[in-house]
């Protein structure tokens, strides 16, 4: 039987006078819906909370279903926006579910080792699921169906090692993945074949991404470098080493020529992928005054961004509106900052 999350209905009023009320949660993970409607938390408290955001009025789901304790450390939204895939672990177990938004029922959950899952990402068809966990040490990659959480295919490398990103190639059929290592492998899911590997980082990989086309694929490191590769060869065609903090989040621009990039201390910039040329930055200069970020996020078309600055602060930017606001637990008020 499915899990039902809990809703409750509450007055968000979020303008640019700021107003609203927010629950306290201790996050650790943000994730922005596609269409930039909706912002997940995920907490240490086995919590998923789920606001829409800029309505006068409208509902924010409470999801408990996970382990008691256990904490959220990966959210992943699906690309058409209907489901959200959390992950959660303790020191004794771990597993993922996947929430129908709407409903607010979660169809699918999947125990995994309880070593946890350390990264999620969907394919583009909204059927299958990869993540990154670890077995005994050794790292594992693994596809479940979305719809019933059956596992089609695996990867169970010999190293002792975790898959700290994942992406999927644009026709679904790789998986690349990244390590502590800093190496990216090219994963076959149908043939269950490392394709092709990439060697050039030295440290862990943060975030990867493929172009719209597939032909090229963008990584970024525990050494604030942004590689980018030609895909069929793992040949580095660009590097991007004006950063000033780790690069946690990026991802391409639809027209396949420009990246967008989110570091550590809160500095976004859109940037031509073989020149490094910045088109666009972002203002959050609020969050660069702060901690570092634990997690950052955005929705499709670059309209709204989230970083979580620490366990207790969230800051929500509109950039159409060119404000921002500061979700501060345990005030639980939303506070216009800029």
């Amino acid at each position: 039987m499915a899990e039902e999350a809990t809703k409750s209905y509450i007055s968000l009023e979020i303008t640019r006078t700021g107003g609203g009320q927010f629950h306290y949660f201790p996050t650790s993970v943000v994730a922005i819906s596609p269409d930039g409607s909706k912002i997940a938390f995920g907490g240490w408290n086995n919590e998923v909370l789920i606001y829409s955001l800029f309505t006068d009025s409208d509902a924010y789901v409470t999801y408990r279903g996970h382990i008691p304790s256990h904490r959220i450390n990966a959210l992943a939204w699906s690309y058409d926006g209907k489901y959200l895939a959390s992950a959660s672990r303790s020191e004794m177990s771990a597993d993922i579910h996947i929430l129908e938004v709407s409903t607010g029922q979660v169809s699918t959950r999947v125990p995994v080792n309880p070593e946890g899952v350390w990264s999620l990402s969907w394919s583009h068809d909204g059927t299958k699921l990869a993540y990154g966990s670890v077995d005994n040490t050794h790292l594992m990659v693994s596809l479940l169906q979305a719809q019933d959480g059956s596992i089609l295919a695996r990867y169970h490398a010999q190293e002792e090692n975790v898959a700290t990103a994942l992406a999927w190639s644009p026709d679904d059929q790789y998986v690349a993945f990244g390590n502590l290592n800093g190496q990216i492998d090219i994963w076959d899911s149908q043939n269950n074949t490392i394709a092709r590997s990439f060697t050039g980082h030295t440290h862990q990989i943060h975030a990867l991404a493929f172009s719209p086309s597939g032909t090229l694929i963008a990584s970024s490191c525990g050494n604030k470098l942004v590689h980018v590769w030609e895909a069929t060869t793992g040949k580095i065609l660009y590097t991007d080493r004006h950063n000033s903090a780790n690069v946690i989040r990026l991802t391409w621009e639809k027209e396949g020529t420009s990246i967008r990039t989110g570091t550590a201390d809160g500095f976004i910039k859109d940037w031509v992928a073989l020149t490094g040329e910045i088109t666009k930055e972002y203002p959050f200069s609020y969050a660069r005054k702060q901690r570092m970020a634990h997690s950052l996020d955005w929705d499709n078309a670059g309209n709204r961004f989230a970083v979580g600055i620490d366990d207790r602060r969230v800051i929500i930017l509109d950039a159409i509106q060119e404000a921002y606001w500061l979700c501060r637990a345990p005030t639980t008020h939303l506070e216009k900052i800029g």
